[in-house]
Protein backbone atom coordinates (compact mmCIF):
# COMPACT_ATOMS: atom_id res chain seq x y z
CA UNK A 1 0.00 0.00 0.00
CA UNK A 2 1.45 3.55 -1.07
CA UNK A 3 -0.06 7.10 -0.16
CA UNK A 4 -1.77 8.51 -3.14
CA UNK A 5 0.12 8.77 -6.45
CA UNK A 6 0.81 11.90 -6.36
CA UNK A 7 1.83 12.49 -3.22
CA UNK A 8 5.50 13.52 -2.17
CA UNK A 9 6.15 10.41 -0.26
CA UNK A 10 4.75 7.75 -2.79
CA UNK A 11 7.16 9.44 -5.23
CA UNK A 12 10.27 8.86 -3.32
CA UNK A 13 9.25 5.69 -2.52
CA UNK A 14 8.69 5.17 -6.02
CA UNK A 15 12.28 6.51 -6.54
CA UNK A 16 13.79 4.74 -3.74
CA UNK A 17 12.18 1.62 -5.05
CA UNK A 18 13.91 1.88 -8.97
CA UNK A 19 17.14 3.43 -7.38
CA UNK A 20 17.55 0.02 -5.48
CA UNK A 21 16.22 -2.01 -8.10
CA UNK A 22 13.55 -3.62 -6.17
CA UNK A 23 10.21 -4.76 -8.21
CA UNK A 24 7.01 -4.78 -6.50
CA UNK A 25 3.48 -4.80 -6.98
CA UNK A 26 1.29 -1.92 -5.30
CA UNK A 27 -1.70 -3.30 -4.16
CA UNK A 28 -3.10 0.07 -3.99
CA UNK A 29 -2.93 3.87 -3.15
CA UNK A 30 -4.64 5.23 -0.43
CA UNK A 31 -5.42 9.17 0.74
CA UNK A 32 -5.85 7.61 4.27
CA UNK A 33 -3.25 6.76 6.22
CA UNK A 34 -6.00 5.08 8.78
CA UNK A 35 -6.88 3.11 6.04
CA UNK A 36 -3.66 2.50 4.77
CA UNK A 37 -2.41 0.99 8.54
CA UNK A 38 -6.28 -1.07 8.87
CA UNK A 39 -5.12 -2.72 5.42
CA UNK A 40 -1.84 -3.81 6.47
CA UNK A 41 -3.29 -4.71 9.49
CA UNK A 42 -5.47 -7.40 7.45
CA UNK A 43 -2.57 -8.71 5.83
CA UNK A 44 -2.88 -6.67 2.36
CA UNK A 45 0.99 -5.99 2.23
CA UNK A 46 3.57 -3.69 3.75
CA UNK A 47 2.80 0.57 4.33
CA UNK A 48 4.63 3.27 5.58
CA UNK A 49 4.20 4.88 8.54
CA UNK A 50 6.17 7.95 10.28
CA UNK A 51 8.97 6.43 12.17
CA UNK A 52 8.04 9.01 15.01
CA UNK A 53 4.64 6.71 15.62
CA UNK A 54 6.23 3.65 15.06
CA UNK A 55 5.48 2.16 18.64
CA UNK A 56 2.09 3.48 18.49
CA UNK A 57 1.63 1.50 14.98
CA UNK A 58 2.91 -1.69 15.99
CA UNK A 59 0.93 -1.87 18.81
CA UNK A 60 -2.39 -0.81 17.58
CA UNK A 61 -2.43 -2.35 14.09
CA UNK A 62 -0.73 -5.21 15.27
CA UNK A 63 2.12 -4.83 12.62
CA UNK A 64 5.83 -5.26 12.87
CA UNK A 65 8.77 -2.46 11.50
CA UNK A 66 10.48 -4.34 8.72
CA UNK A 67 12.91 -1.04 8.23
CA UNK A 68 13.91 2.44 6.92
CA UNK A 69 13.87 3.81 3.90
CA UNK A 70 16.62 6.65 3.68
CA UNK A 71 16.03 10.27 2.20
CA UNK A 72 11.90 9.65 2.58
CA UNK A 73 10.88 12.23 4.47
CA UNK A 74 6.98 13.75 4.86
CA UNK A 75 7.20 17.24 5.84
CA UNK A 76 4.75 19.24 8.62
CA UNK A 77 3.40 22.58 9.13
CA UNK A 78 1.74 24.41 11.71
CA UNK A 79 0.58 27.58 10.92
CA UNK A 80 -0.70 29.07 14.50
CA UNK A 81 -1.44 32.92 15.35
CA UNK A 82 2.05 33.99 17.27
CA UNK A 83 0.15 34.63 20.65
CA UNK A 84 -0.25 30.83 20.76
CA UNK A 85 3.64 30.15 20.55
CA UNK A 86 3.66 31.81 23.72
CA UNK A 87 2.37 28.95 24.82
CA UNK A 88 4.48 26.02 26.57
CA UNK A 89 3.49 23.27 24.44
CA UNK A 90 3.20 25.45 21.34
CA UNK A 91 6.95 26.86 22.25
CA UNK A 92 8.35 23.03 22.69
CA UNK A 93 6.67 21.97 19.51
CA UNK A 94 8.42 24.67 17.46
CA UNK A 95 11.91 24.22 19.44
CA UNK A 96 11.60 20.26 18.69
CA UNK A 97 10.64 20.93 14.96
CA UNK A 98 13.68 23.38 14.47
CA UNK A 99 16.14 20.77 15.79
CA UNK A 100 15.19 18.43 13.45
Amino acid sequence: MLPAKESPVARAIYYWLQEQQIEMTIAGHVDDSALMKSLGEQGFGIFPAPILVRAEVERHYGVNYIGTIDNVYQHYYAFTPDRLIKDSIYDEFIKHAQMT
